[in-house]
């Protein structure tokens, strides 16, 4: 049978009881230690928000999280915008661009390719695909705020507590206890301090700033993701076709 291979575009919506580790379907990596990584664009294409599984040992962060996931993009100097190293991920979809600072790495961009077909993605151009999630920005349009929780087994997404975070994700070591301070940066003054060891890290585009200053308006954080899918091999429609006479006729025959 002839099959076209395409990247898989089914969702299934996060079930309000399901343990949250239980629903992820789309697992990268190896090791003991079990993370998740959100994605939420908050652009209005469904599902808008998706998880991935990442397992590992050791001490691993944030970055090296989104690195495991996103299987193209390419870390860039923020002047010349120039590639300085690709990433080479596990889902051809995800697609990231991050910049290099003195002080470590920063997402410029993220993309996915929704509806499978394909699409490929230009920093501050936008999707091929219009179909497709892609947004950018760094201090200019909007920028990629990050969020950290600490779930417990057995907790639904409405359990998981997420806090913004104003660590650089090269920073936020998975499920080790790291202590967030946020700050009104205008002012120069300390607003809250709380300890997290992350185990779900989530990454929401803000086009408004507000994560930036803090407390975050309701809204800003990741909503309850769709886990992400893996290649899923469908027929073309002429394939279908012949694929479903030839079912029928078997039938037939064996009556």
């Amino acid at each position: 049978m002839k099959t076209l291979a395409v990247l898989g575009v089914l969702f299934v919506a996060v079930a309000a009881q399901a343990d949250i580790f239980d629903d992820v379907q789309y697992w990268v990596g190896s090791g003991s230690q079990e993370a998740l990584l959100v994605l939420d664009w908050k652009d209005g294409k469904a599902p808008e928000s998706l998880v991935w599984g990442y397992r590992y040992d050791g001490v691993k962060t944030a970055e090296d999280m989104l690195r495991a996931v996103a299987g193209t993009g390419y870390l860039q100097d923020p002047v010349t915008q120039v590639p300085v190293e690709n990433l080479s991920g596990a889902d051809p979809r995800v697609f990231a661009v991050f910049d290099q600072y003195g002080f470590g790495n920063a997402i410029f961009g993220l993309g996915y390719d929704l509806d499978g077909d394909g699409g490929s993605f230009t920093p501050t151009g936008g999707p091929s695909d219009p179909d497709d999630h892609y947004l950018d920005g760094w201090l200019t349009a909007g920028y990629w705020s990050m969020w950290v929780a600490e779930a417990a087994p057995g907790d639904a997404w409405g359990d998981v507590d997420m806090k913004v975070s104003q660590w650089g994700m090269g920073d936020v070591p998975l499920g080790t206890d790291l202590q967030h301070q946020a700050w009104d940066w205008e002012q120069g003054v300390l607003l809250d301090t709380y300890t997290v060891a992350a185990n779900v890290v989530g990454f929401s585009f803000d086009t408004d700033f507000s994560t930036f200053d803090y407390p975050p308006q309701p809204g800003d954080e990741p909503g309850t993701p769709s886990p992400a899918t893996g290649l899923v091999l469908v027929p073309e429609p002429a394939t279908a076709v012949l694929l479903a006479l030839g079912l029928a006729v078997a039938a037939s025959r064996r009556r």
